[in-house]
């Protein structure tokens, strides 16, 4: 299973104005990322701002990766915690049921 990363924490604003500086900070965040795994970079931007009239765009940064064995031992674990979890909420909704309409 490949794992999402996310680089810089929290999202990053985009430089503004002068398309040098633009193109020194994209590669930098590019040159972040494991060169083998770069190919799957993604690059997404949306409209952010202070709301109250101050707007600027915004960037996330991410790649995927295999998931290491501990990664993937510690998702089956919380798979196996969700489901165990899902089926007590089931069961006491059965119970309710059943005490309800007396079944």
């Amino acid at each position: 299973m490949e794992k999402r990363i996310k680089i810089g924490l929290p999202d990053i604003r985009v430089p503004n104005g002068n398309a040098v500086e633009f193109l020194d900070w994209f590669t930098l965040k590019l040159n972040s990322i494991p060169e083998e795994f770069r190919s799957s970079a993604i690059y997404e931007t949306y409209d952010d701002g202070d709301g109250y009239g101050l707007n600027w765009v915004s960037a996330t940064f991410y790649y995927y990766r295999p998931e290491t064995e501990e990664e993937k031992k510690k998702r089956e674990e919380l798979d196996k915690k969700r489901i165990e979890n899902i089926r007590i909420r089931d069961l006491r909704h059965y119970a309710q049921i059943k005490s309800k309409y007396g079944i």
